[in-house]
């Protein structure tokens, strides 16, 4: 396990407890797993005087029966894809 694999479970254990954080660590790396074919190479962040970033909450935009975070990636897409280059979404938490 990398250091990296063990802050995220050490993370998920933190907030969610040792049960249900060692299931979610291992199902997120299952998913990472199965889909790191597909994931984009890492880049170097560098951000300057033209970069527009819209920082939220996953669950800001909401819509009736569907799933928060679609319903995020749909609403910029049809309303902000042309002003925004970035989106960082805040880490749900049980803390507010």
């Amino acid at each position: 396990m990398t250091q990296q694999d063990s802050n995220i479970q050490e993370l998920l254990t933190f907030i969610y407890g040792a049960e249900i954080g060692s299931s979610a660590y291992t199902a997120v790396a299952q998913l990472l797993s199965d889909y790191q074919d597909r994931l984009p190479p890492p880049k170097a962040v560098v951000f300057d005087q033209q970069d527009a970033i819209l920082i939220t909450y996953g669950n800001q935009v909401q819509a009736a029966e569907q799933v928060p975070l679609q319903t995020l990636s749909e609403f910029c897409r049809k309303h902000l894809a042309d002003y925004l280059n970035t989106i960082h979404i805040l880490p749900f938490s049980p803390y507010s």
